[in-house]
């Protein structure tokens, strides 16, 4: 019996260059600009912060930045779906000087046609680059389809 790739959802992007987050204080999108992997065309370089699901189900989300080095302030990275501004997933990191590198990940439950984006901020009080780093992948997005819910609109029945 082989591996059913029918349901397989897997997509992985990543940014070639540093991004600016210019404003201290102020949540910014991210957009991406490399597909490293995209099993089901959930990406699209029309909308490139986004990634799109096409299967209601249970979804494992990750994502991975690098921030350039200061000494000054918080950086943090969420998780928001549908350009809501709530975030569904959440890191923050207190004290700069212990670390420039911030990830999270989690479990969702998301429907077709739902998009996900990865937002970052800081509060150094000026500039600060998202640093593209090819050795890191950063920063990254993730999302990988674990458990899809059956579509139930036909009568259809799958015999295993």
């Amino acid at each position: 019996m082989g591996f059913n790739t029918e349901n397989a959802r897997a997509v992985k992007v990543t940014r070639a260059t540093n991004l600016s987050l210019a404003t201290s204080g102020t949540i910014q999108v991210v957009p991406f600009s490399t597909v490293n992997v995209d099993r089901s065309g959930l990406w699209a370089v029309a909308t490139p912060s986004r990634i799109t699901v096409d299967k209601t189900g249970t979804y494992f989300i990750s994502a991975q930045v690098e921030f350039a080095a200061s000494a000054t302030g918080d950086r943090e990275l969420a998780i928001r779906k549908n350009g809501a501004t709530n975030d569904l997933l959440k890191t923050s990191l207190k004290s700069a000087t212990l670390a420039n590198d911030l990830a999270l990940s989690g479990i969702l439950q998301l429907a077709a046609g739902d998009y996900i984006e990865l937002w970052a901020n800081q509060t150094s009080g000026g500039a600060l680059n998202i640093t593209a780093t090819v050795a890191k992948e950063s920063p990254a997005l993730s999302v990988v389809l674990l458990d899809p819910i059956p579509d139930t609109s036909s009568s259809a029945i799958e015999i295993i």
